[in-house]
């Protein structure tokens, strides 16, 4: 089972909801610049660049990996924290944290509570 924080933009009619995944994210530690730039996160992603390049010279070292590792383990674990907060910065409110095996359950259970609220 997953934790999933939802935010939602209440300025907005339609009531489409962000699912965020809380815990350690694989995808974003290995590809951290594209998937930055996959969820608009373009700050992060210059950042990462930046980072890469700057870790990957011609004559690699252990402070080089130490570095390489180091970015993916920070991506890696705050990637649901990034993107909470660039969902806050948007206008997103925090309304639910559900627990469900995947995003497609946890959205169907967010509808089911929300259900007699006004969308």
């Amino acid at each position: 089972m997953n934790i999933y924080s939802v935010y939602v933009n209440r300025t907005e009619n339609n009531k489409n909801p962000i699912l965020i995944p809380q815990g350690f994210s694989f995808i974003a530690g290995v590809f951290n610049a594209l998937w930055a730039m996959y969820h608009k996160m373009w700050l992060v992603a210059l950042f990462a660049i930046i980072i890469s390049s700057l870790a990957n010279p011609a004559q690699p070292s252990y402070i080089v990996y130490g570095l390489n590792v180091g970015v993916l383990f920070i991506f890696g674990f705050f990637a649901s924290d990034m993107r909470e907060y660039y969902a806050q910065k948007k206008g997103f409110e925090l309304d639910d944290i559900i627990l469900a095996a995947s995003e497609e359950e946890a959205e169907v259970r967010y509808y089911m509570r929300s259900d007699g609220d006004d969308v």
